[in-house]
């Protein structure tokens, strides 16, 4: 199988491990006082974003459920998941757009002050 046959989630171990020997080099010579690997650390993140993470409790106890909200100021909702436990146990699903509890989602974060 190729790198592109395979999938993410096959080649995720392999990337992760590379991505942290890599910045793992980059302080190794920073550390050493390496001028340039300290500016290439930075220069590493393609991009930075920034989002609240909100959580909507639903019922508590056993069993719990609630919404997990990935908000942007300037994008409003990205992101909606329902959960639901039960003695160690934890489930979730992706919430589309077109559901009520997404609307349900929206009224609460817009009622929140921040």
């Amino acid at each position: 199988m190729t790198t592109r046959e395979a999938t993410c989630a096959d080649r995720i171990k392999d990337e992760y491990l590379a991505q942290e020997a890599w910045i793992a080099e980059l302080y190794t010579k920073s550390d050493e006082g390496d001028d340039q690997a300290t500016e290439e650390i930075y220069e590493q993140a393609y991009g930075i974003s920034r989002y609240t993470l909100i959580k909507i409790e639903l019922s508590g106890g056993g069993p719990s459920s609630w919404l997990e909200a990935k908000y942007d100021a300037v994008d409003g909702l990205i992101r909606l998941t329902y959960y639901f436990a039960d003695w160690f146990d934890v489930a979730s699903h992706n919430v589309p757009e077109d559901n009520a509890l997404w609307r349900y989602a929206l009224e609460i974060i817009d009622g929140m002050d921040f």
